[in-house]
């Protein structure tokens, strides 16, 4: 072997010895950074996976409160529709949630979900409609507001005593009397009547001549009853026209007047 060999064949030996060394590291490098790769991969597979089953399972539970709410059950609705915006986070189902509640009569609610649909989802086509219905809204309870006001603010207004008229009564009591004297008067009569039978006739039998006498007293004792009968029948209606028509000693009730009109307070 020449001399040139001999040196060139150590240089040849450290070249082939640094590029296999080299190689080694190449490869560990690539084998390293093949596992962080497969990781972060998986990853975004398994979140991806995940974000889909919210967004079918929020579309689900949507389905369930669209039709519960074209049947009219509208609580049931807004609870689909709240567990719907919960799993996916759209914006647009706070339109839905307003629109059970607004249904529901629950005005405070619903103006509040309103009105964080136009802030989360400003380039809405329902914009303008939503907008509209916040104003619809917002003029009722401010009404509202006011009403309540004026009832608290209103003093009450006593209500005036009823009157007591005792004509009725009067008349009443006159017309008793009146029949009370008559019937006292015709009574009179028919005991004077029978006073001159008693005197005229002898034993049990009278004369045929004064069977005129008997029947005039006849009709005047049953004059008398039915004068007396009148009078008390008056009597007893007078009484009681005079108790219903007098005034109560309970104090009179006042009255509380607002916007809506007046009426007794209790």
């Amino acid at each position: 072997m020449s001399r040139s060999l001999r040196l060139l064949l150590p240089i040849a030996i450290a070249v082939l010895a640094s590029l296999g060394h080299a190689r080694a590291h190449a490869e560990i490098a690539s084998e390293g950074t093949e596992g962080p790769s497969s990781s972060t991969s998986s990853a975004g597979r398994s979140s991806a996976d995940t974000t889909d089953s919210a967004d079918q399972e929020a579309r689900s539970v949507f389905e369930a409160g669209r039709t519960a709410f074209s049947h009219g059950r509208y609580e049931q609705a807004l609870q689909f529709f709240r567990q719907a915006h919960e799993l996916s986070g759209r914006p647009q189902l706070l339109y839905n949630i307003a629109q059970a509640l607004d249904r529901l009569d629950r005005d405070e609610e619903a103006l509040e979900a309103y009105r964080r649909f136009a802030a989360e989802d400003p380039e809405s086509d329902l914009r303008a409609q939503v907008d509209a219905r916040i104003a619809i809204i917002e003029a009722h309870l401010e009404a509202e507001a006011a009403e309540a006001e004026a009832h608290e603010s209103t003093p009450p207004i006593a209500a005036p005593s009823p009157s007591f008229d005792p004509l009725p009564s009067v008349v009443l009591f006159a017309s008793a009397g009146v029949a009370l004297v008559t019937g006292v008067t015709l009574g009179a009569l028919a005991l004077e009547h029978d006073g001159r039978l008693s005197a005229m006739c002898t034993g049990m039998s009278c004369d045929d001549s004064l069977r005129g006498l008997a029947t005039e007293m006849d009709a005047l004792a049953l004059g008398a009853d039915i004068a007396l009968g009148a009078s008390l029948a008056l009597a007893t209606t007078a009484v009681i026209v005079l108790v219903v028509s007098a005034p109560s000693a309970e104090s009179p009730r006042a009255l509380v007047c607002g916007p809506a009109g007046c009426g007794p307070r209790f």
